[in-house]
This record gives C-alpha cells, sequence and structure tokens, in this order.
C-alpha cells in the first residue's frame, strides 16, 4: 500500500517536473527532465519524551559518556558541542554559587 501511494507520488512528481521544464525551455533553457531523479526518504517521527529519558538516565554517567555525545542523541539540540559547552558553564556558575553559601553558612 505504501509503496502504491510512493509510486504514485513519484509519477506525480515526475510529470510536475516534465511541465516545469517544458515551460522553461519553451523560454530559451534547455533543461532535460530526465536528467532530475527525485528521491523520497521515508521518515519515521522521533520519540523525543523516550530519547529524553534515555538522556536523563544516561547523565549519572557522565564520568563515561561526554555532555556533547549525551546532547547528540537528542534531535532537537542543532549543535551538540555549544549545548554541551553552555551546560558545563552552568554547572560550573552552580557549583560556584554552591560553594559562596556554604561559605556564607559556616561564617554565620
Amino acid at each position: 500500500m505504501i509503496c502504491a501511494k510512493e509510486r504514485k507520488f513519484k509519477n506525480a512528481l515526475q510529470s510536475r517536473i516534465r511541465l516545469i521544464t517544458t515551460a522553461l525551455n519553451l523560454k530559451g533553457n534547455s533543461f532535460d527532465w530526465q536528467e532530475i531523479k527525485p528521491s523520497l526518504t521515508r521518515n519515521l517521527p522521533a520519540n523525543v519524551l523516550e530519547q529524553s529519558q534515555i538522556v536523563a538516565n544516561l547523565k549519572d554517567l557522565l564520568y563515561i559518556l561526554p555532555l556533547k555525545e549525551l546532547f547528540a542523541q537528542l534531535p532537537f539540540i542543532k549543535d551538540p558541542q555549544e549545548a554541551a559547552k553552555k551546560a558545563e558553564e552552568k554547572l560550573e556558575k552552580q557549583s560556584e554559587l554552591t560553594l559562596a553559601a556554604k561559605k556564607v553558612q559556616s561564617q554565620d
């Protein structure tokens, strides 16, 4: 069933390409519609919730897996290296604030 829909879609796409190249050729161009080979890729939707839960479970293994590798598993993060850098900066600031708070508590 999916193959039939894909075949029909590909044929319709080929006929549209043929029409467009014919119209462009009437204006003085020389395009050959048969040189254009459309390729279709079947994409499955990503289960972002499941992937984020896996990453959350793996965050305890930071000594084994770098943050960049964990962020690379999430499809909505475009640049895992930049995200890892920002996360590490945030963790450093958080640890500095924690140390400062402990110093203040010990002085009281």
